[in-house]
This record gives C-alpha cells, sequence and structure tokens, in this order.
C-alpha cells in the first residue's frame, strides 16, 4: 500500500471517531415535585392517630384514648377478686387507697388524677341476665375523688363527688352489666393527693355513699 492511500484511510477514521464522540457535560439538577431547597421531594405524613374533637367531653366513652395512659389490663394494686350475680354480703365493701399523678385531662374522659395501673378490678360472672350495678367509692377525709370504670363492653365511664347528689363521694351505676372483668381506678382532683376509703359494689340501687 502506497503512502498516499494509507494516509487517506487515516484521515477517514478520525472523522469517524469524531462524529460519533458525545462530549461530557454537567447536567443541570432537576428539582423532583414537591419542590425544596435541595430538590428533594417534601412529603407531609398524615397522621396516623385521630385528633379528637375539643368540642366534646362525654363522662362515657367507648374511645380507646384513654387506654393510652390507663392499663386496664395491668394488675391491679389491690385484688382482684371474682364476683357471682346475686352475691351476699350486699355491698361488697374492699378498704383501698389511691394517689396517683396521672392526668387523664388529656383525654376527653377528663376525670382528675390516678394511676396507670387499676385500682381495683373484679370478674363478674353468672346468672341469665344483665342485671343492674353500682360501684361508689366512700372517702374516709371530705376529699374531691373520682372513679372510673373499664367495662367488659370496652366502655369507659366517670364519676366523680356531683354525680352523687350528697356529695359523698362518685357513683357509678351500670343499668346491664355484662359479664367479664371490671378494672376500677379511684382518684382524685390534685395530682398526688391521698385519699383512703371503701369502694362498694353493689346490686341495689338503695346502697349509697
Amino acid at each position: 500500500m502506497n503512502k498516499k492511500v494509507f494516509f487517506a484511510l487515516a484521515v477517514l477514521v478520525l472523522v469517524a471517531l469524531a462524529c460519533t464522540f458525545t462530549p461530557i457535560t454537567n447536567p443541570t439538577a432537576q428539582p423532583t415535585a414537591g419542590g425544596g431547597d435541595n430538590g428533594q421531594q417534601i412529603v407531609t405524613p398524615s397522621p396516623s392517630i385521630p385528633i379528637p374533637d375539643d368540642t366534646s367531653s362525654p363522662t362515657v366513652s367507648a374511645n380507646t384514648d384513654i387506654s393510652e395512659i390507663l392499663d386496664y389490663e395491668a394488675d391491679p394494686i389491690w385484688g382482684p377478686t371474682d364476683l357471682q350475680r346475686g352475691f351476699s354480703p350486699d355491698p361488697r365493701v374492699v378498704g383501698l387507697g389511691s394517689d396517683g399523678i396521672v392526668d387523664t385531662s388529656a383525654t376527653n374522659l377528663a376525670c382528675g388524677f390516678t394511676t396507670n395501673a387499676p385500682t381495683f378490678a373484679f370478674n363478674l360472672s353468672g346468672g341469665a341476665e344483665e342485671g343492674f350495678l353500682r360501684i361508689y367509692f366512700a372517702p374516709d377525709d371530705k376529699v374531691a375523688t373520682t372513679l372510673i370504670v373499664h367495662t367488659p363492653n370496652q366502655e369507659w365511664m366517670c364519676g366523680n363527688n356531683s354525680s352523687n347528689g350528697n356529695g359523698a363521694g362518685p357513683v357509678i351505676d351500670i343499668e346491664y352489666a355484662a359479664s367479664g372483668k371490671y378494672a376500677v381506678w379511684v382518684g382524685t382532683q390534685q395530682s398526688g393527693a391521698s385519699v383512703l376509703g371503701m369502694l362498694n359494689i353493689t346490686q341495689s340501687a338503695n346502697n349509697n355513699p
């Protein structure tokens, strides 16, 4: 091959390489949807727990908010005991006390200060029909007390001194008491206030503090 032909072929190869070469340049960053200073997408998560309606504050509720600070499955401080419908003596009286600092006003039950674990618990059984049940607390001193009950129907109930006509102690009435576990909390209107007294469980509306 003569020099002229070799030179011509070399030129053709260089031209072909120049046509297929793509120069590398710095790409311009493009922000993703949602924007942001660094171009990253901003995601606002939805709350996993529904926000309660502040305009309502029922004293009887089937919600689970109160369960976040009161543990009805925990071992009670006093008890537990078993009761058969038609139990005797009636009322069943239990001496106990409370000095809790758990503030239930953070929930829509709003029933004073008490302990995380139940003050007392009992299991109710027997009988073909659901009957009347009254739970009340008679404090030894004139202390503003509260009463919280969690029923087998997953219902929360609250009572305070004003729930009783003579103001002697909180009363909670259950018209149709289901069989199962009842967790009971005795509380006060002031954090850390100690109170001693008698918890009463009765099937008669004639029994009061």
